[in-house]
């Protein structure tokens, strides 16, 4: 469910472990994982650069970034909320774009799009 705050989009999901499920609106329990990513978006420039996203996670949830794109390289995971850091290498081509993937507790993942300009 996608909510809205000045223009910045904040994904909520509910997350779940050891199958079992919860709906998307309702509190965190020991076996689910309620999270939000912002920006679910990220432009930068063809020189690349270092990133940030804020994870917003109920409790001490533990949460993975995994880039799916070789020249995006992720520096951190973590639980609870937490900054998620990344890097962007510096493009020598044609405009790209790359996804970062946010995950906890076995649910469908959260996508942050990182879209580069070219040379």
């Amino acid at each position: 469910m996608g909510i809205r705050y000045v223009g910045a989009a904040l994904l909520l999901l509910s997350m779940t472990a050891c199958g079992e499920s919860s709906s998307p609106m309702s509190p965190a329990s020991s076996s689910s994982c309620s999270f939000g990513v912002t920006p679910l978006a990220q432009s930068a420039p063809a020189s690349g650069g270092t990133y940030t996203a804020s994870v917003m996670s109920t409790g001490s949830c533990p949460w993975t970034a995994t880039a799916q794109a070789p020249w995006i390289a992720v520096a951190s995971g973590g639980a609870g909320t937490a900054t998620l850091s990344y890097s962007v290498q510096p493009n020598a081509a044609g405009a790209r774009q790359g996804i970062v993937e946010i995950s906890a507790g076995g649910g469908t993942p959260v996508r942050l799009t990182v879209d580069q300009a070219p040379k």
